[in-house]
């Protein structure tokens, strides 16, 4: 019930995309998908990271807001199943356009070196009170953007 769908819509025509359900009318609802990724070999310690997100709504923007947001953790080494803190230091963003446009989420890199893995989570809040159709939040792309060597 919260979690975001994949969608391949038709191909050759439409792009598939990470979507939510209908939620028109549905007050806030959020729903979330996750993913672990791991920082490229090629990576250079300490540099930036940046998690690049091309979204935003199909059909009908909703009616109060519309939201992206995103948390990665870093896996440790060690199994002992410690987890630091939400590496993301940017705020959720609006996504609450027909026009789909990149919403960017900075990684503080500081700990990261190649190889690592990161537990990513996105979230997205959509609060529609009563539009007349449909009301439904999209993500159609997922790039990790990092200074490599």
């Amino acid at each position: 019930a919260d979690d975001l769908g994949l969608v391949g819509g038709t191909f050759g025509t439409a792009t598939p995309s990470l979507r939510t359900q209908d939620l028109k009318a549905a007050g806030a609802s959020s729903n979330y998908a996750r993913a672990l990724v791991q920082l490229p070999w090629e990576y250079v310690a300490g540099e930036s990271v940046t998690i690049r997100f091309k979204a935003g709504m199909i059909t009908t923007v909703a009616g109060t807001s519309a939201l992206l947001d995103c948390e990665a953790f870093k896996l440790q080494a060690d199994p002992d199943d410690a987890i630091g803190s939400d590496l993301v230091s940017t705020a959720a963003t609006t996504m609450n356009s027909l026009t789909f446009a990149d919403i960017d989420f900075v990684v503080t890199p500081t700990s990261l070196s190649p190889g690592d893995i990161l537990d990513i989570r996105i979230k997205t809040t959509v609060n529609d009170g009563a539009s007349g159709t449909a009301v439904i939040a999209g993500i159609t792309s997922v790039k990790l953007l990092a200074d490599v060597r």
